[in-house]
């Protein structure tokens, strides 16, 4: 109640700020017209000085009654187009200006139409005090340039006098096109653009202008022959005026339809409903010139009436819904009306508007009411409303069903997109992204904490008692949780039974106090169906401070808290690290896995072999790589048994093949013949498609089978030995070379060594890593590398680390060598950069090698020390 009082002192002080400012403005406009129209009669007093001693004519006692007559018909008579707010007023005020100059002089002409402005103004139109004094200045500077000019012109050039006021003709539009820039600077004091209210004034007057000008010409050389001709002149003046009159009636009428289907496309561009509304008012403003207006809105279910948008003084006295006796007559009619206040006042309707007429325009959607719009308080030129007034009306009142009707869809589909039906809350949607705000913005908030609730046992309640019964215990709960809400809280149904609050707690106290609070009153009984049901609910907790935590990882993580309150019954959990290695949940990493194979995610690395003896790169083994979204770089020995247990170690493999085999093509390609080796499981030597996925790979990338290594492990032979073994000996078939992997970690048969068809054995990194250490790790690997040897076998050391293990590798005979001493293992593009860079010469189809650019041969000894 504290906030809303200042809130509104505030606002009551920005708008007093705001009137006191409008109101300074307002006085220093008035104040600058002031001085624009004394300027004006500074220069209009110089001018009829100049002119003082010039007289055409003594001036006549019939013109001195006629000029001011005809002065103050010509400017009462005048036909007006609208434009927006605003009017461009017409007059043939050049005729008796004509006269003025002829007949009357400087000093009399001047007079006469400052007087007829000064009773035009206050007498009949009643305009502000400025407004006189400027129409009045702007009159008298117009006469007194126009006989200025007209002498000037007449006395320089020697013009006869009966031809003489044919001079007029371009006199008079001269001296009326000399005053808008003035006019139209007075204006851009009160409301701004000059150079726009001067083309308008310029642009749309010239042609009445020099109209008017011709007839007041000729109507002068007429009565320069003969006095009484000069009444013929009303004859012209007279059709002059209903033409411009018909033309500014139809000009009218053509922008009136212009700006209709403007104001149409602008409101039905608009998909919401306050917008609609707010854009209404403006068109109201603009296309009817109405200071007051309402749009009513009725609900489709209750018919309750509401005002959508306003502008000037509300409309008082309204019936509260549609249904009301009142509004039948007030919406008898099937489109808009005008009707005056006797005639509201006779329907029980005080709408306190005066006398004015007040159009009603009925907004229907199809047979139904659902809106009405009343416009009131006309501010045009004229201040009543009339039939085109009403047309309009309910032209628009006929969009702006239409564009109801689509923004309530819009919200409707809109708000069922990012809200949950059945409680109203923000669904899982809008929770993602309320989230992820907050944690781009979590600096500057603090801790973002997620409080996870969720229904223990839930379908027996909709088992027992109904889905209906269900459904009103969560909305109770939503409510419940609702209510403990504080200031920048947030809350969402995020599924089924489960509800996930988002708070900033500075700490795990602070956090766990709120979940014990929100704990406490969702546990309390449901009364449903005259029953009390207690349900059982648990929270899981989880906080982002000091972490860099994305959504998703937070939500898995609050998930697993509020389960694990499930299995052990502690109603409330604070995640932990120990939980998120102990609990199943961690085989969310199975799905995740699936997706990345199916999306062909997981990345194929090569990792070099180099001839200990020669320097010489002469192949490379193909690893698999998995850099997950929201896990980053997942190691292979995470994902690699999750395959394996779960059946897609066949198309893993087959992945990693195909873009082994597809490395060996491009490097043949490009001048090298490299050996690539790939890693088989045990669940690949017992698929019986392993043999046609290798000819397959090989064939449709024309690579030649003793290019490729097929790496076993010790434990995948020997687990199904009859199978496994009929596998190896069908692939080495083919013509590729099957080396065995990580070998003296199994358990070893040296019978089965003895009769595996491999070509290459591979010591255990576990060996090769303390080689340099441990004296007996050097005793096994000198003797697997004389094994090997014995047995017909190349051996390859991996895990190679260190270049001083590598000089005693070359040492004991070992053959090959992969390990981090060369590099890490790299994708394709950066592994081709590291061949063409490394200094160590590459073998190559012709039998010459590629070196570090400068053409080494495989007699060049390369060093193996960088």
């Amino acid at each position: 109640m504290v906030a809303d009082t200042a809130t509104t002192e505030q606002n009551a002080e920005e708008a007093a700020a705001a009137e006191l400012l409008a109101a300074t403005a307002l006085r220093r406009a008035k104040r600058r017209v002031f001085l624009l129209g004394a300027a004006l009669l500074a220069i209009s007093a110089l001018l009829i000085t100049f002119t003082s001693g010039w007289t055409w004519h003594t001036p006549p006692l019939w013109a001195l009654v006629a000029v001011p007559l005809g002065l103050l018909a010509a400017r009462y008579y005048t036909f007006l187009i609208e434009y927006r707010r605003e009017a461009i007023d017409f007059h043939l005020t050049e005729v008796p200006m004509a006269f003025a100059v002829v007949y009357l002089g400087g000093i009399a002409g001047a007079t006469a139409v400052a007087l007829v402005v000064v009773v035009l103004g206050v007498a009949i139109h009643r305009s502000a005090w400025f407004k006189v004094w400027l129409n009045a200045t702007v009159g008298i500077f117009e006469a007194s340039l126009a006989l200025a000019v007209f002498a000037f012109v007449v006395d320089a050039a020697a013009i006869p006098p009966s031809i003489a006021p044919v001079v007029l003709v371009g006199v008079l539009p001269l001296a009326s096109f000399s005053s808008a820039p003035f006019i139209a600077l007075a204006v851009s004091f009160f409301e701004g653009g000059f150079i726009l209210r001067l083309r308008a004034i310029v642009g749309t007057s010239v042609w009445v202008a020099l109209v008017s000008s011709v007839v007041g010409a000729l109507a002068v050389v007429a009565s320069l022959q003969w006095r009484p001709f000069a009444l013929f002149a009303a004859v012209p003046v007279a059709a002059v005026w209903k033409a411009l009159r018909s033309h500014g009636r139809t000009s009218q009428r053509l922008r009136d339809l212009e700006e209709l289907h403007q104001s149409a496309a602008a409101v039905g561009r608009s998909l919401h409903q306050a917008d609609v509304a707010a854009l209404a008012m403006d068109e109201v403003q603009r296309l009817l010139r109405a200071d007051r207006a309402a749009l009513i809105t009725f609900a489709a279910d209750t018919g309750k009436a509401s005002v959508a948008a306003t502008v000037g003084a509300p409309f008082a006295d309204l019936p509260a819904t549609v249904t009301e006796q009142r509004w039948f007559g007030l919406l008898s009619e099937v489109g808009a009306s005008m009707l005056d206040q006797a005639k509201l006042r006779s329907l029980g309707i005080d709408l306190r508007g005066g006398e004015r007429d007040v159009i009603v325009a009925p907004v229907r959607d199809g047979d139904r009411v659902v809106a009405v719009l009343l416009c009131s308080e006309r501010s045009g030129v004229t201040d009543r409303f009339d039939e085109g007034d009403v047309i309009r009306a309910d032209a628009l009142a006929a969009r702006l069903g239409m564009a109801l009707r689509n923004a309530q869809l819009h919200e409707q589909i809109e708000y069922e997109a990012w809200h949950d039906r059945l409680t109203g809350l923000p669904n899982r949607l809008q929770l993602e992204i309320e989230l992820n705000r907050r944690l781009e913005a979590a600096p500057g908030l603090g801790a973002v904490t997620v409080l996870m609730l969720g229904i223990d046992r839930f379908r027996d309640v909709n088992a027992t008692l109904g889905h209906q019964a269900g459904d009103r215990v969560l909305v109770e709960l939503s409510r419940r949780v609702g209510a403990e809400l504080e200031v920048g809280d947030f809350v969402a149904r995020s599924a089924g039974d489960e509800f996930t609050v988002l708070i900033s707690a500075l700490n795990e106290e602070a956090a766990l106090s709120r979940a014990r609070t929100l704990l406490a009153v969702a546990q309390r009984p449901y009364s449903v169906e005259e029953f009390d049901v207690a349900l059982t609910v648990n929270i899981g907790v989880v906080m982002s401070a000091g972490d860099a935590l994305n959504e998703a990882t937070l939500m898995r993580r609050a998930d697993m808290s509020m389960h694990r309150a499930k299995t052990h019954h502690t109603g409330i959990e604070v995640y932990r690290e120990e939980i998120d290695r102990r609990t199943p949940a961690r085989l969310s990493m199975l799905s995740e896995l699936r997706t990345a194979i199916d999306r062909r995610e997981l990345e194929v690395f090569f990792q070099p072999k180099l001839d200990v003896s020669t320097g010489t790169i002469m192949g490379a083994e193909a690893l698999v790589r998995w850099r997950h979204h929201i896990r980053g770089f997942v190691p292979p020995d995470e994902f690699i048994p999750l395959a394996e247990t779960s059946g897609l170690m066949p198309e893993l493999t087959e992945q990693v093949l195909q873009r082994a085999v597809a490395g060996i093509s491009l490097f043949d390609q490009l001048g090298y013949r490299l050996q690539v080796a790939v890693n088989l499981s045990t669940l690949d030597l017992l698929d019986d498609k392993i043999i046609s996925r290798v000819q397959h790979a090989l064939r449709e990338n024309n690579v030649d089978p003793d290019q490729l290594t097929l790496e076993i492990t010790e434990t995948a032979l020997l687990s199904d030995a009859p199978r496994t073994l009929a596998a190896a000996e069908a692939l080495r078939a083919l013509g590729t070379h099957l080396s065995i992997d990580d070998f003296g970690t199994g358990y070893s048969s040296l019978s089965y060594l003895r009769t595996l068809p491999a070509s290459e054995l591979k010591i255990d990194r576990s060996f090769v890593s303390k080689l340099m250490n441990d004296a007996r790790d050097e005793v096994i690997v000198r003797s697997t590398i004389d094994l090997g040897h014995n047995l017909g076998l190349k051996v390859v050391a991996e895990g190679v680390e260190q270049i001083e293990a590598l000089d005693r590798l070359r040492l004991l005979g070992c053959d090959l060598a992969q390990g981090y001493c060369l590099t890490q293992p790299l994708p394709f593009e950066r592994f081709l950069v590291w061949l063409a860079s490394s200094g160590y010469p590459v073998q190559r189809h012709e039998g010459s090698l590629l070196g570090d650019g400068d053409g080494a041969h495989a007699s060049t000894r390369v060093p193996l020390a960088h």
